[in-house]
């Protein structure tokens, strides 16, 4: 007889379950892949470059970590174990690197307060000595303004003065010069033609007359003097002589009169002359205060260009310390990061290291099983002794 399906009625099928074996295997797929997934971040963190282990040193122990560490404490070799020890030490130190690291950054954060402070305190300190320059500067042209109004001034004064000088000097100089005239004239051709020894006795006497002339002395008077002054010395008569007396007297009555004349008009032409020299020095004072006060404003000037660069630069440094500390607070953010992963690859390695026969004989909890089901109306192939016993 051949086997048949044997088909039951529904009463008659027991409920079927998966079997044990596919639930272990589950396990061991992903025992295996967690296996995996350890090895590879711990070959990661061996073969990260570290100052204190040689790249050919880490590669070795990267390439044993599977052979080493990845076998039980109590079922390894002497040899096994000093790899394990070595693998700990480059672990540890590139845990201790990301911790020095971050520490670094840390310190830097919390120095900050400080810079803040220094920053903020420089660039108080430019904008008042910005300020105090600004105003050195206002100052300066306000000085410079009434330096320029006291030349102003000066010069009007000196001009007032020198036309006080001059109107009040004016008769004394006409004065001088009238007296000046007549002391030339009795020095010069009336003396040559006393003496008889002027060159043209004519002409030198019409000089006389004029002069006199011109200083009113009376024309009869002058026509007897030029008759006289014409004559040689050894031909004049006493008429003669007392003309030329008189005429001379005539003379030296205006220059007397002249003299006293200068001499009363003297103090004011002094006191003048005085007031003229005091313009002069106050105008020349008031030339090198101008002078002064230029110099005074392009310095306020230079150093209010210096001082506003230095505070542009100070508040330049101090808006740029924001960004400064947010890039600073996202390098500890990302130190953090890496050394939690260090010490979460520490630990890991650690379990490793220390894992023993025991602990993988531990029972595990156990997986709770879904019960199949089965479709009422589906074929269910028999087993070996269903079909026997199909057979008798």
């Amino acid at each position: 007889l051949k086997p048949h399906r044997l088909h039951l009625p529904p009463t008659a099928m027991a409920p079927m379950k998966r079997p044990a074996a596919a639930a272990a295997g589950g396990r061991e797929k992903a025992a295996k892949s967690a296996k995996n997934l350890e090895l590879e971040a711990l070959r990661d963190a061996v073969l990260e470059e570290s100052e204190a282990f040689p790249p050919v040193v880490r590669s070795m122990l990267a390439g044993a970590l599977e052979t080493s560490l990845f076998v039980l404490k109590d079922e390894r070799h002497k040899s096994q174990e000093e790899i394990v020890g070595m693998v700990g030490e480059v672990i540890a130190s590139l845990r201790d690197d990301r911790q020095k690291a971050k520490d670094a950054i840390a310190a830097r954060l919390a120095s900050s307060d400080a810079e803040r402070a220094t920053r903020k305190a420089r660039g108080d300190s430019t904008r008042a000595a910005c300020g105090e320059r600004v105003a050195a500067a206002t100052a300066a042209k306000g000085a410079l303004a009434e330096a320029s109004r006291g030349v102003g001034a000066a010069k009007a004064a000196l001009a007032d003065a020198k036309a006080e000088q001059r109107s009040g000097d004016e008769g004394l100089v006409a004065a001088a010069a009238k007296k000046q005239q007549l002391e030339e004239l009795l020095a010069g051709d009336y003396a040559a033609l006393k003496r008889g020894e002027a060159a043209n006795a004519v002409k030198s006497a019409k000089a006389v007359i004029k002069v006199g002339q011109a200083f009113d002395v009376e024309g009869a008077l002058l026509e007897s003097a030029e008759v006289a002054l014409t004559k040689a010395p050894g031909e004049r008569g006493t008429f003669d002589g007392a003309v030329l007396e008189q005429f001379e007297g005539e003379v030296a009555s205006r220059v007397a009169a002249l003299t006293a004349e200068l001499a009363v008009g003297e103090p004011g032409r002094e006191e003048r002359a005085a007031k003229v020299s005091s313009a002069e020095q106050e105008m020349a004072a008031a030339g090198a205060k101008l002078l002064e006060c230029k110099t005074a404003l392009d310095e306020a000037q230079a150093a209010v260009e210096s001082a506003e660069a230095e505070r542009e630069a100070a508040e330049k440094a101090e808006s740029d310390l924001a960004p400064e500390l947010q890039a600073m607070e996202g390098e500890l953010d990302a130190a953090s990061a890496s050394l939690e992963h260090a010490e979460n690859t520490l630990t890991m390695f650690t379990r490793l290291r220390d894992r023993t026969t025991a602990d993988e004989a531990a029972p595990e909890a156990p997986a709770a099983e879904a019960p199949a089901t089965v479709n009422d109306d589906a074929d269910v192939e028999p087993t070996a002794a269903e079909a026997e016993a199909d057979m008798v």
